[in-house]
């Protein structure tokens, strides 16, 4: 019956058939869901947008058929399409004018409701806020180390080593601690927990004085910033709800972008890149069209605040953190409603009490006065 072998894509079975498989075959109480005129080209595209639009459905099987450019999915319960429609990859539609579409649709879309998603726009103010805590930290044990290093006031350093300034930061590519002396390193490291001189390349005897008399506060910047090791390392690739862009999340910045695929080739159609610390520009849009830069310039943060993802696909160390600021946003959303709630109740009251003191006015008007019809 099948005209091709059978092949796998993302662990779930492709069966290549142009006749409907018996579902006695199969399985039993299974919903069929048909999407048609994808072509070859476009199978596996489609069933990666399928998958990640329908993340709790379980996926029985699938079936391709080649002659009909159809496929057939077979599952648990109903599945949605809509994503996949709004592609509409099998019409000769132009990148460009998907890119510029999809982002007035997101200009236009309504805020995602939902508990275990949150913007990218939340997800880039959490790296933000995370970012300075660490430059934060780095700053001050280097003003401890500066103010308590005897050799540091008891000589000209600056004139004596031809340098400007000492600059602490932490390699989480090696696990080390360095002083930049100018540019050359002064590196920092631990073995069972002692710490150590491991290269000094200022061509001076600082790290060693360094090491003698500021051994704490260097081992407790290590530690300290040895934490942050996960979050300069932990990034993710996520697929933002309902949306034909990509999205990628790591310790400096969160970007959007889709791409065209050819046959041996990749190109970036379009990127928009929201950096957390940028002393220049705190986002960057590469496009090849003025229209679509135009429509985006000044929208970046709203793009960002309209396109939402799953917490969970976020990377690990953000979740407990998103899920906390999430409760906190519907909670304030939940306990503002209230109180436009109770507001209109007043309101609806002080009007019910208005009504029924101008009833009683003119009830006692029509007794004093029964000829007064109203």
């Amino acid at each position: 019956m099948s005209t091709e072998p059978h092949t796998t894509f993302e662990n779930k079975k492709i069966v290549y058939s142009d006749t409907i498989l018996p579902l006695k075959d199969i399985g039993n109480n299974l919903r069929i869901t048909t999407i048609e005129n994808v072509s070859k080209t476009y199978l596996e595209y489609c069933l990666e947008i399928i998958f990640i639009s329908n993340p709790d459905v379980v996926f029985n099987t699938i079936q391709y058929s080649t002659k009909d450019e159809r496929v057939y999915f077979y599952t648990n319960k109903e599945i949605s399409t809509e994503v996949w429609k709004r592609l509409q990859l099998s019409k000769p539609v132009n990148i460009k004018t998907q890119i510029l579409q999809e982002i007035k649709r997101i200009l236009t879309s309504d805020e995602n409701k939902d508990y275990n998603c949150i913007s990218l726009y939340d997800v880039y103010k959490l790296i933000r806020k995370i970012n300075k805590e660490k430059i934060k930290k780095e700053r001050y044990y280097m003003d401890i180390i500066e103010k308590n290093y005897k050799y540091y006031h008891t000589y000209d350093i600056y004139d004596m080593y031809d340098i400007y300034s000492l600059i602490l930061t932490f390699d989480y590519n090696k696990d080390e601690l360095e002083i930049l002396v100018g540019s050359k390193p002064i590196t920092f490291s631990k073995n069972y927990g002692e710490l150590y001189l491991k290269s000094d390349k200022s061509n001076t005897s600082l790290g060693k004085k360094l090491l003698m008399e500021c051994r704490d506060v260097l081992s407790a910047a290590y530690d300290e910033l040895l934490m942050y090791t996960n979050i300069r390392r932990d990034s993710s690739c996520v697929k933002p709800l309902d949306s034909i862009f990509s999205a990628y999340i790591f310790s400096s910045a969160v970007e959007i972008y889709i791409r065209s695929w050819g046959k041996d080739s990749c190109t970036e159609e379009f990127n928009l890149t929201k950096y957390n610390v940028s002393k220049d520009k705190e986002c960057f849009c590469y496009c090849n069209s003025h229209e679509i830069l135009n429509v985006v310039c000044g929208q970046e943060n709203e793009i960002f605040k309209k396109l939402f993802v799953r917490i969970d696909d976020c990377p690990y160390w953000s979740r407990e953190s998103l899920y906390e600021i999430r409760k906190k946003q519907l909670d304030e959303e939940k306990q503002k409603l209230l109180e436009e709630k109770m507001a209109e109740e007043q309101e609806l009251l002080e009007r019910k009490k208005e009504e029924e003191k101008y009833q009683k006015r003119l009830n006692l008007r029509r007794k004093i006065f029964p000829f007064l019809k109203k």
